[in-house]
């Protein structure tokens, strides 16, 4: 029932703001790194996906 809420794939990567997260782990699955490189991909991730979700409760906000 849940997926029904989404398009494809990509929609529901987008609203759960997981695209970043699907799109490293595809170029180096996490298991594969070593920890500084996780720890580095990891805080940017995590810096991104704040903003995105600041940005879209900002926007609600506004409506």
């Amino acid at each position: 029932m849940y997926f029904r809420f989404f398009s494809n794939f990509d929609d529901f990567l987008e609203k759960n703001y997981l695209k970043t997260i699907w799109q490293v782990s595809k170029e180096t699955p996490f298991s594969e790194m070593d920890f500084n490189m996780f720890k580095n991909i990891s805080e940017k991730i995590i810096f991104e996906r704040g903003s995105k979700m600041l940005n879209d409760l900002k926007s609600n906000y506004k409506k």
